[in-house]
């Protein structure tokens, strides 16, 4: 699906930010050597616009530590 026919990408900016905030907040990241958190990250990677608007709430919206 393209980005036009997505229902998730034709829903406002406004409502896809608290869906985001949602999927990407309220973890505790543990940072080890090579391990990648995969299952919060998966989603960034469907389309461009997706990355985009949520790249860096992960790091905004968890506890992460070192």
């Amino acid at each position: 699906r393209n980005q036009r026919e997505s229902p998730l990408l034709r829903l406002p900016a406004e409502v896809r930010s608290m869906v985001w905030e949602y999927v990407f907040g309220g973890y505790h990241i543990y940072v080890y050597p090579r391990e990648i958190h995969r299952r919060i990250l998966r989603l960034m990677t469907v389309c461009r616009q997706i990355f985009m608007e949520a790249v860096l709430l992960p790091f905004r919206l968890n506890t992460w530590h070192i």
